[in-house]
């Protein structure tokens, strides 16, 4: 979507698929200017949010740097922070860790593994916008006959992003499964990584340093809701709600006498 007035365009883009419940914030372009009228803006954001729910996305979601002026517009814009997320990078070669450790690419099989995992390393709260997009390669990791780790990346020409989601049992082997996993994606031994490790599982900072990465960027994650849910009127024909009142003992009639 385009926003075009005084000053110069802006441009979003959002991304949502059929299969998904959540829309998200691929970009906004340019970044506002502090103490800079946020118009243009608004206007982009509630075009996209307007088209996000045509496509039928309960959630719209953005992931924005805390002190960066889009946080201030997303917030004007209705949408609420749900989590705060630590951005490790890591730029250049390196040398795998040996490890005994393997991990296997999700199959249906994991399904319910992998919801159990969720349930257990995320708050409920978080459940529904905290799943990474079903485009997104998966491995999982097994542990004692039970999904203990989950990995998912996206790669492209600038480098390799990463979600993770470890039991926190996994805590003593948390570099060497997410070494393991880094190993299979392949060229990451070649291309920027950057891992996107959640509040919620901010233990894995001393794995990232273990493997090379340095914080980067921190963000909030933003959540505006599309859908509310609506109840049924428990409507009755209105003959019966009159005999019901007619019935009705006239208590002030009463205490009266």
């Amino acid at each position: 979507m385009i926003a075009r007035g005084p000053q110069a365009p802006v441009i979003g883009q959002i991304k949502v698929r059929d299969d998904e419940p959540n829309a998200h914030v691929i970009y906004v372009a340019p970044e506002p200017e502090p103490a800079v009228d946020d118009t243009a803006w608004l206007h982009v954001l509630d075009a996209l949010t307007r088209e996000a729910g045509k496509m039928r996305a309960h959630t719209l979601v953005a992931e924005v740097a805390e002190d960066s002026a889009m946080f201030e517009v997303l917030r004007t814009a209705g949408f609420s922070v749900y989590t705060r997320q630590q951005l490790w990078q890591r730029r250049g070669m390196y040398a795998p860790m040996p490890s005994r450790f393997q991990l296997t690419e999700e199959t249906q099989n994991d399904i319910i593994g992998v919801q159990g995992l969720i349930a257990q390393c995320v708050p409920p709260l978080l459940q529904p916008v905290a799943m990474p997009p079903s485009d997104m390669p998966r491995l999982v990791y097994h542990k004692d006959g039970c999904v203990a780790g989950y990995v998912a990346y996206s790669t492209g020409r600038r480098g390799i992003y990463v979600l993770s989601y470890l039991h926190p049992d996994t805590l003593p082997d948390a570099a060497h499964i997410l070494d393991a996993a880094l190993q299979m994606i392949g060229p990451a031994v070649k291309t920027p990584i950057t891992f996107c490790v959640r509040r919620y599982q901010d233990w894995m900072g001393g794995a990232m340093e273990r493997l090379g990465f340095v914080p980067g960027e921190q963000q909030a994650l933003m959540v505006k809701h599309l859908t509310a849910g609506v109840r049924t009127a428990p409507f009755e024909a209105l003959v019966e709600k009159l005999d019901r009142v007619k019935a009705r003992p006239n208590h002030s009639h009463q205490a009266r006498l």
